[in-house]
C-alpha cells in the first residue's frame, strides 16, 4: 500500500478525505492521483493555471486539508498540509520506521471529486466512487481489448473526466501513458510526431482535438501507424470526421461515447460503422455495461420511438451526488418507485430510434458545451453582472462548423459599453479561458417572451444567424493590409475565428481566440506556407501583422537558399 511520495515521507501518511492536486501538466499529476487513491483518499484535481480565485474557491469548498503540488503557490494553500512533488534538492531521509499506511478504499468510497460549472454562479463538485470508475474501466478495457502492448496518448487535462480513462484504463491493463510536452500540449505537429514515435494505439479526446490531429496527419505523413482505436466524446462529432479518419487509416476503430460527469466519464456509446459516411448525424448510442438510460416525458412515463423526452440515467455509473450540496443532489438524483432504482436527470433531450439507439436532441436547460467543457450559462452571467457597466446579462451559444461559441448579450447599466477585450480581461480573474464569451452583443433591452421571461431562443437565433454582429459595434477602421501576405494571414485568422473581422493589430485572445484556435491557425499556416511556428511563439507574435512579418522573413530566407548557385565539386 502506497502511503505518500518518498520526498514527502517524513510528513507521515496522507489524511483521509479530499486531497487537492494543484498541478501543471506533467507526470507529477499521475503520481499525485495514484498516491492519493492508493492511500485511501479521494483526489480533487485543480489546474494550476486556473484563475487564483477559482483555485482557492475549490480548495475552500472541497474542505481540502492536504495539497499535493508541483508548483509554488503559497497564496493558495493557507494552513493546509502541503507536499511538493519533485522539489529541488536532495530527498528527505527516510525515518527509521516507515509511516503507517492508511487502509485502502472500499468500492463505495470516493475516488475523486470533479468540479464542473454550476447554475448558481459557483462551480459544483461531482462525487465519484471507486465502484463507478471500476465499472466503466472494466467495460471499456474488455470491450476494446486493452492490454499491456497498448499506448494511450494522454491529451486530456487531468481536471477533465476523460483523463480518468487515460490513467486507470491504461495502467490497470499494464498499458503505458504517453504524455505531450507541457509547452506543446496543444500543438498538433507535436502530437503527431510523439504519438508516431511512441507507437500510440489509443486516442481519447473531444472531437475538436481529433479534427486537429486529422488535419495535421493529412498535411504530413498520415496517422500514427500503430493507432487502432479513436474514442471521441464530450461534444457533437462532425458526421464526416470518422470517414475522413478511415481514409487515412482504413483499419481504424472509431467510437462515439457520451454521458455527463455525473455518470462517470461515459455511460453510452456507439461504434461508428464503415457505412456511416457522414451523410447523417451520428447517434448517441446505447448504454454501456451495467448502465441504463430512459427517455421520459413530463409525467415520468417512457416516451415512444421518435418522441423527444429527457434522458435519465441509471445503473452502476451514477455518481454519489454533489459535494456538500444535498439540496442540489436531491434535485437531480431521485429514486424512481416505478422502476425501483435511482435515476439521474441529465437535462439532455433525446429520443429512441426504432433500432433501440438513442439520438440526442439538445438541452432542456441553458447548459452549453465548448470543446467538451460543460458550461452553465448562469455562472458566466453572474460574473458579467458583477461588472459595474453591466445591468443584465444572458449567455447563449452560437453554432459553428467546429463547435459552439459563447455569446454574451448585455444591457448596460449606464452610458459605458466596455469592449470585448475589457470584459474578457475582467472575467479572467474568476473564470478559465473556455468560459469567457467569444463575442458580445449590447442591447437597450433584452427580448421577452409572452410570459415576460428573457427570450433565450430568439437571442440564440440572433447569434447563430449573424455571428459577425455578435462582436458588437464595428471597430474603428484600421490600416489596410500592406501586402498580399498580410491579407492571406488575415484570411486564415478570420476563417478559424468563423468570420470575425480581424484587424492587423488585433490580439488573438481579444478576438475570442483560445488555444484550439491558435492550433488551427498554425495548422493552416503550415499547410499554406510549408513552415512550422511553435505554439509558444504564436503568443509572442499574437497579431496578424507580427505573424505576416515572421512569415515574410522565413519565405525570403527560403527563396534566397533556393536561388543560391550549387557549390562546385
Amino acid at each position: 500500500m502506497l502511503g505518500v511520495p518518498r520526498r514527502a515521507s517524513s510528513a507521515g501518511p496522507l489524511p483521509p478525505g479530499l486531497v487537492g492536486l494543484v498541478m501543471s501538466r506533467g507526470p507529477e499529476q499521475i503520481t499525485g492521483i495514484l498516491a492519493t487513491v492508493l492511500a485511501g483518499a479521494a483526489y480533487l484535481p485543480i489546474d494550476a493555471g486556473l484563475p487564483a480565485e477559482r483555485r482557492q474557491y475549490m480548495l475552500r469548498d472541497g474542505r481540502v486539508r492536504c495539497v499535493l503540488t508541483d508548483t509554488a503557490r503559497p497564496e493558495d494553500h493557507g494552513d493546509r498540509n502541503v507536499l511538493t512533488l519533485d522539489a529541488p534538492g536532495e530527498p528527505d531521509a527516510l525515518p527509521g520506521e516507515a509511516p503507517a499506511a492508511l487502509p485502502g478504499a472500499g468500492p463505495d468510497d470516493l475516488a475523486y471529486v470533479l468540479y464542473t460549472s454550476g447554475t448558481t454562479g459557483e462551480p459544483k463538485g461531482v462525487m465519484v466512487t471507486h465502484r463507478n470508475v471500476a465499472n466503466v474501466v472494466a467495460d471499456c478495457r474488455d470491450r476494446f481489448g486493452i492490454g499491456p502492448a497498448d499506448r494511450f496518448f494522454a491529451i486530456s487535462a487531468f481536471n477533465f473526466d476523460l483523463s480518468v480513462w487515460d490513467v486507470f484504463g491504461a495502467l490497470s491493463a499494464g498499458a503505458a501513458l504517453v504524455m505531450p510536452d507541457p509547452d506543446k500540449a496543444v500543438d498538433p505537429a507535436h502530437w503527431l510526431e510523439l504519438s508516431t514515435a511512441a507507437g500510440v494505439t489509443v486516442w481519447n479526446s473531444v472531437p475538436a482535438i481529433v479534427s486537429l490531429l486529422h488535419d495535421q496527419a493529412l498535411a504530413e505523413t498520415g496517422l500514427p501507424p500503430a493507432l487502432r482505436l479513436v474514442m471521441m466524446s464530450g461534444d457533437r462529432i462532425p458526421p464526416a470526421l470518422p470517414a475522413a479518419l478511415r481514409r487515412l487509416k482504413d483499419d481504424l476503430e472509431v467510437i462515439s461515447l457520451g454521458g455527463p460527469t455525473e455518470t462517470t466519464i461515459w455511460n453510452i456509446l456507439h461504434p461508428v460503422g464503415r457505412h456511416e459516411d457522414g451523410s447523417e448525424s451520428i447517434p448517441y448510442g446505447r448504454p454501456n455495461a451495467n448502465n441504463r438510460a430512459y427517455i421520459l416525458d413530463q409525467d415520468g412515463l417512457d416516451a415512444p420511438d421518435w418522441v423527444t423526452g429527457e434522458i435519465c440515467a441509471a445503473g452502476t455509473g451514477l455518481a454519489r451526488g454533489y459535494w456538500g450540496d444535498e439540496q442540489r443532489t436531491a434535485e437531480r438524483f431521485f429514486h424512481d418507485a416505478h422502476r425501483g432504482e435511482r435515476l439521474y436527470r441529465t437535462g439532455d433531450l433525446g429520443r429512441y430510434l426504432p433500432d433501440g439507439e438513442i439520438q440526442i436532441m439538445g438541452r432542456s436547460d441553458f447548459q452549453i458545451k465548448v470543446n467538451g467543457y460543460r458550461i452553465e450559462a448562469g455562472e458566466v452571467e453572474t460574473r458579467l453582472v458583477a461588472h459595474d457597466a453591466v445591468r443584465q446579462a444572458v449567455v447563449t451559444k452560437a453554432s459553428g462548423a467546429r463547435g459552439d461559441l459563447l455569446v454574451a448579450h448585455l444591457v448596460p447599466a449606464g452610458d459605458a459599453r466596455p469592449g470585448q477585450a475589457e470584459l474578457r480581461q475582467a472575467l479572467r480573474r474568476d473564470l478559465p479561458d473556455y468560459m469567457t464569451p467569444s463575442a458580445v452583443v449590447w442591447h437597450e433591452e433584452l427580448p421577452l417572451t409572452r410570459n415576460g421571461k428573457v427570450d433565450r431562443t430568439r437571442l440564440t437565433t440572433m447569434a447563430t444567424d449573424a455571428p459577425a454582429a455578435a462582436a458588437g459595434p464595428a471597430p474603428a477602421p484600421g490600416a489596410a493590409p500592406a501586402s498580399p501576405l498580410e491579407s492571406q494571414v488575415a484570411g486564415i485568422w478570420s476563417a478559424v475565428l468563423k468570420g470575425t473581422e480581424v484587424g492587423l493589430d488585433d490580439n488573438l485572445r481579444d478576438l475570442g481566440g483560445d488555444s484550439i484556435s491558435a492550433a488551427r491557425i498554425l495548422t493552416s499556416v503550415r499547410k499554406e506556407f510549408r513552415t512550422t511556428i511553435p505554439l509558444d511563439a504564436m503568443y509572442e507574435m499574437g497579431t496578424v501583422r507580427a505573424m505576416a512579418g515572421h512569415l515574410a522573413a522565413v519565405l525570403a530566407e527560403r527563396a534566397e537558399k533556393e536561388s543560391a548557385p550549387c557549390p562546385s565539386r
